[in-house]
């Protein structure tokens, strides 16, 4: 039974899909949207407002009824509602956080030495076939329809002797990063807290990190205990409430560490080589925290320690003269564009500690200011600049790993519940 005229509201679908949307009990009015399947039509209908039938039937649908829920025809349902409302809990507060990298510093890689085991390539002997810089051209000298390895028709060069004299270039750019990609998805509790304050459904966050970029959301420890200090210099310290916490869950860190030297105006023309190192981490990760907050400040101090597997990708991409032309006009009579490639994987143990301090100025009941600032130390994390072998014209990597680290302070926006 309608009770007041409402606007109709026509949709065009192609799938079945149904959508209830029910608000929270202190609302009396409640919505229902139907979307009834096409069966591989496309049919309009109409949704309709619902008002509220008799106060009883009001009553047991608001109680039982769960606020955004959303269910499939196969009876899947997501309850949305758990992420846009206040935490369940009082030492917990919902939050979400964005942010922007306006800063970076500290980046690199420290004491790199060569890792037992690891293969060396060297430009004299960069197939391993035991010919240092030399190709043997082999033909069927004899006439007898097959060519032995003694057969040598020719023997070429192969650049290899080119490190023994200068080569000049107009200009050089090189270029280095070290940089890291993660997410984590972390429980936290409040430590010398209330027994009810620590929940299954609270103090879940998720973190997710990019280079120059950050994305936050879930729970965040709220300041619980106060100060007791006395004497007019500590007035401001007692308008401070302060919480410690404890937090582990899972992560999976990437972290980058790319070199890249390019040469142009030499007689061989331009020569380039890339080093590009990736570094995947996963595993169990623990965390100790500290919030203190007031009515309007906020600061969180945050120690994360993360040990589990790890994977090395190391991959390198050159090209030796390559405008060289044999033969013309103020270039070489027998240099050649020489591509190379070197890719090799390694896994091994590795790790990755991080430390994070937030500050906040909150400027409305939902919404703050927010500064972040992160420094972090991994390995193993191979050199790429101190590993790129500069020896034309294939150049080549020795395997060399450290300890990367790196810094960077982002600026953002923060909604709370």
């Amino acid at each position: 039974m309608l009770t007041k005229p409402v606007k109709s509201l026509t949709l065009i679908a192609t799938c079945g899909l149904a959508v209830c949307w029910a608000p929270d009990s202190a609302r009396a009015e409640q919505n229902e949207f139907l979307l009834p399947a096409m069966a591989g039509r496309i049919e309009a209908f109409e949704l309709s407002s619902l008002a509220p039938a008799t106060a009883a039937q009001s009553t047991a649908e608001t109680a039982s009824a769960s606020p955004a829920e959303w269910t499939a025809p196969l009876g899947v349902e997501l309850n949305l509602s758990r992420w846009a409302r206040p935490s369940g809990s009082v030492g917990f507060r919902r939050f979400v956080r964005s942010g922007y990298g306006v800063l970076r510093g500290g980046e690199d890689v420290s004491e790199a030495s060569l890792v037992p085991g690891s293969s060396t390539v060297s430009s004299f002997d960069f197939h391993g076939g035991g010919n240092p810089g030399v190709v043997r051209v082999l033909a069927d000298i004899d006439g007898d329809g097959s060519i032995s390895p003694d057969e040598v028709n020719a023997i070429l060069t192969d650049f290899g002797d080119l490190n023994q004299f200068n080569i000049y270039f107009g200009n050089t750019k090189t270029e280095e990063f070290l940089g890291e990609s993660s997410f984590e998805l972390m429980k936290q509790r409040v430590l010398s807290a209330e027994a009810d304050v620590n929940s299954q459904r609270s103090g879940w966050r998720a973190d997710g990190f990019a280079p120059s970029f950050l994305l936050q959301a879930g729970d965040e420890v709220r300041g619980a205990n106060s100060w007791d200090l006395s004497g007019a210099r500590t007035k401001w310290v007692n308008r401070f409430k302060t919480s410690t916490y404890a937090s582990y869950g899972l992560r999976m860190v990437r972290v980058s560490n790319d070199f890249e030297i390019a040469g142009a105006g030499s007689f061989l023309g331009s020569t380039y080589v890339g080093q590009f190192n990736d570094h995947d981490i996963f595993g169990p990760q623990l965390g100790l925290g500290a919030v203190a907050e007031s009515e309007r400040l906020r600061f969180e101090a945050t120690v994360l320690g993360l040990a589990g597997y790890g994977r090395a990708r190391l991959k390198q991409n050159g090209v030796f003269g390559e405008e060289a032309i044999p033969g013309a006009l103020n270039r070489s009579a027998s240099a050649r564009s020489t591509n190379s490639t070197f890719d090799a994987s390694e896994e091994h143990f590795a790790w990755h500690v991080e430390t994070r301090l937030a500050s906040s100025y909150r400027l409305s009941p939902h919404w703050r200011i927010d500064a972040l600032c992160r420094w972090y130390v991994a390995g193993p994390v191979y050199d790429a600049a101190g590993g790129v072998q500069l020896t034309p014209p294939y150049f080549g990597y020795s395997a060399k790993a450290g300890v990367g680290q790196a810094s960077e302070v982002f600026f953002g926006l923060a909604y709370t519940l």
